[in-house]
């Protein structure tokens, strides 16, 4: 089972790991986390700009 991206890594790290660990199933949990907190970021700012 693939480790899961903490929400906390920066692109470097983030990087990183993809490389270290590049089974498909990384990659596509690097995919989910990286489109699961723009949506979350997205939604937040929406709301504060509101």
């Amino acid at each position: 089972m693939a480790k899961f991206i903490k929400p906390y890594m920066d692109v470097p790290r983030l990087m990183e790991h993809i490389r270290d660990n590049s089974a498909k199933e990384v990659y596509e949990d690097a995919f989910f986390s990286i489109r699961y907190y723009q949506r979350v970021l997205r939604t937040y700012l929406s709301s504060v700009w509101s």
